[in-house]
């Protein structure tokens, strides 16, 4: 083989290999970065909600899994997730907040999270939506648009009501998703914000 033949294949060779192990590193660190910011005990998640908005969440409710992920190579965090589950009836209410300086258009996200909601109810067999409505709710004072859903199967024995807002949290825009099963009970959704 001629020395610039040679020559050619090394470098070629050391690119393959720096790219690839460039590639398996951001993949080791992305993997990493994403499992450090998984909360699974109660007093984690509960500061992880905290962070998003001071809500009076109801003691029926148990933590399940946060997140605090944190901006690359700093400490500062980015996004904050809180997840609650209640098993009488089944409940879910779940937090997040994203830094303010990392959100250009709080209604594209807003969109975003209404198209995740309708992916979901959709994939529930036999639960079809009979009625959506948008009703102000008193956020520590302050009257915050919610959009609420109530969907129910073909013969009415489940139904199942979510409501979903967005507010600015002391983070950042902070978005509440509450879904229960059964009888919505308003008054006691309503107590969670004030």
């Amino acid at each position: 083989m001629k020395r610039p033949a040679l020559v050619v294949v090394l470098v070629l060779g050391a690119l393959f290999v720096l790219t690839c192990g460039g590639v398996a590193a951001c993949l080791g660190f992305l993997t990493h970065w994403q499992e450090e910011a998984v909360l699974s005990d109660a007093a984690s998640i509960g500061m992880a909600s905290k962070e998003i908005a001071d809500l009076a969440v109801p003691s029926d409710l148990e933590p399940v899994t946060g997140m605090r992920m944190e901006i690359p190579f700093t400490d500062r965090p980015l996004v904050y997730y809180a997840m609650y589950e209640g098993t009488d009836p089944l409940r879910y209410l779940m937090l997040f907040a994203i830094r303010k300086d990392a959100i250009s258009d709080k209604s594209a996200l807003r969109d975003e999270i209404e198209r995740m909601l309708r992916t979901a109810t959709g994939t529930t067999p036999d639960l079809a939506i009979d009625r959506e409505w948008t009703d102000p709710v008193d956020v520590h004072g302050v009257p915050v648009d919610f959009r609420f859903r109530h969907s129910t199967n073909t013969a009415h024995t489940v139904e199942v009501t979510d409501a979903t807002g967005m507010f600015d949290g002391a983070f950042g825009p902070a978005t509440v998703v509450y879904v229960t099963m059964g009888p919505f009970d308003d008054a006691g959704f309503r107590a969670m914000f004030k």
